[in-house]
């Protein structure tokens, strides 16, 4: 009798014992429910996605016929990478839409000249305006249209007047070390910027003459500088003696992007003329993202 006990007692122990040993030995069933938690923290842009992708394949220059309806594009070394993808022409301020219609080509008649009475044989991408111009520059800036809407074109006037009594004169003889022989204001616009064509003193042979961009609200100037040694062979144009004309310089358009300023200028001489866009880099210095060369010297 108490045989049997002890065996059914030891049977009790040995079960209470194994379910202990596994209880221990196997970790607490875990909970598979997935908790999403959602970064509230906003994620950095990259710089280099935020930067500006505008370059010379997405703008150009043109002239117009005499009907100023339809433009052609002005050939150059850099051609646009879609010329179809050019959508926009600017006279001053004003942007006209126009649409692609054919590419051109150079007939027996052309001379070499791009000017509106030769515009049936200059070769090139023609463009239709939905409207016609008024009368006015025979030459203009092309763009595309994330060009129009990243920009805004400012209305420019054209002056010619003394500036040295300008704050700009003392901020450039510091910058420069030099005294300013000539400085004029060439352009103002309804913004209130101000555009100066400014010659240093000569330094033995060298000329040096700087265009300048100043915002009516932001101290900063954006400066081209134009550097060039005189000799019997003329510096700047034909028979010019040295001299910067400083009168046969234009704006043509003014743009507003990321609070500065960039133009597009026109400097025409005897024969032919240079069309340009400028844009300031990031120590505020113009270079030229776009230029082209017309000819138009009569027979």
């Amino acid at each position: 009798m108490n045989n049997k006990f002890n065996k059914a007692l030891l049977l009790a122990l040995c079960t209470l014992s194994t379910g202990l040993y596994i209880g221990c030995n196997n970790p607490p069933q875990q909970n598979n429910t997935i908790v999403t938690v959602q970064d509230t923290v906003p994620q950095k842009v990259s710089e280099s996605l935020a930067a500006d992708t505008l370059s010379h394949q997405n703008i150009g220059f043109g002239v117009f016929d005499d009907s100023r309806k339809q433009l052609i594009l002005v050939d150059d070394e850099e051609h646009p990478s879609n010329v179809k993808a050019l959508s926009y022409v600017w006279s001053n301020e004003k942007a006209y839409p126009f649409e692609f219609v054919k590419m051109q080509k150079e007939s027996e008649d052309y001379n070499g000249r791009q000017t509106p009475e030769n515009f049936n044989n200059i070769p090139g991408a023609v463009f239709q305006l939905r409207e016609k111009l008024s009368p006015g520059e025979a030459y203009a800036f092309l763009a595309n249209d994330n060009f129009h809407k990243t920009r805004k074109a400012v209305s420019v006037k054209k002056e010619l007047a003394d500036a040295n009594k300008s704050s700009v004169v003392a901020e450039l003889k510091k910058s420069y070390q030099s005294p300013i022989k000539n400085i004029k204001l060439i352009a103002t616009t309804v913004e209130k910027d101000s555009v100066f064509l400014a010659q240093l003193a000569p330094v033995a042979d060298t000329l040096t003459v700087l265009l300048i961009a100043k915002s009516h609200t932001n101290p900063t100037l954006f400066i081209q500088e134009f550097k060039a040694e005189y000799d019997e062979i003329s510096t700047w144009r034909v028979d010019d003696g040295g001299q910067f004309p400083m009168e046969d310089f234009d704006i043509l358009n003014v743009f507003h992007y990321n609070n500065k300023i960039e133009l597009v200028t026109s400097f025409p001489g005897a024969e032919g003329g240079n069309l340009s866009f400028i844009t300031p880099d990031k120590q505020n210095r113009y270079h030229t993202l776009k230029e082209a060369y017309v000819y138009w010297s009569p027979l």
